[in-house]
């Protein structure tokens, strides 16, 4: 409440934090509030090659973009989403969920329709190297995330770069070096 009271007094804050957050977005700040498929929050988006369990920036290939954005998937063609396997890599899409090199990615099964009922579609079941020039991507914590599971792996050079979450709710995990992962749990709400 002591906040509402302040912004009501001050009314210029708010109009100054969208301009100051339209500045910097040319300079790599990314702004997450409309999608769940990430957590909520700022983020610094930086250039790099992308390693696996990064979060990453991408812009989706044309017809997969214009398919989620008429399907409301998407409202554009660019998407934060983890590397989930790298060129050299197999990749088998089953009924339990997305195995990587044998392993099991948690939170990946895939689903037949989406949450309006809709039939989405899958990438074909099995086996699939990871060619040369390749990523696959997905999202482990949001069941109905559209990811890799439905559209398959995109061209790396789509990927825009690496995103840091500089403060997000709830926040990431760190590995033990530090660095932020791209796996969160959801249930911190």
């Amino acid at each position: 409440m002591r906040l509402w009271h302040r912004l009501t007094r001050r009314p210029w804050i708010a109009p100054a934090g969208l301009l100051l957050l339209s500045l910097l977005h040319p300079v790599g700040l990314r702004v997450n509030f409309d999608s769940s498929s990430q957590p909520r929050g700022l983020y610094w988006l930086t250039a790099g090659t992308p390693r696996r369990d990064q979060l990453v920036l991408v812009r989706l290939p044309g017809q997969i973009a214009r398919f989620g954005i008429q399907r409301g998937y998407l409202r554009h063609p660019e998407l934060a989403k983890c590397v989930a396997a790298l060129p050299g890599d197999t990749v088998e899409i089953t009924a339990v969920g997305l195995r990587v090199n044998g392993q099991l990615l948690p939170g990946t099964v895939p689903r037949f329709r989406d949450s309006k009922r809709r039939w989405i579609g899958r990438y074909p079941r099995g086996p699939h190297d990871t060619l040369p020039g390749w990523l696959w991507l997905d999202s482990d914590h949001i069941p109905h995330s559209w990811d890799s599971r439905y559209f398959g792996p995109i061209p790396q050079a789509n990927v825009l770069g690496r995103l840091y979450p500089l403060l997000t709710w709830p926040p990431f995990h760190h590995n033990l070096d530090g660095e932020s992962t791209c796996r969160w749990n959801p249930t911190n709400f």
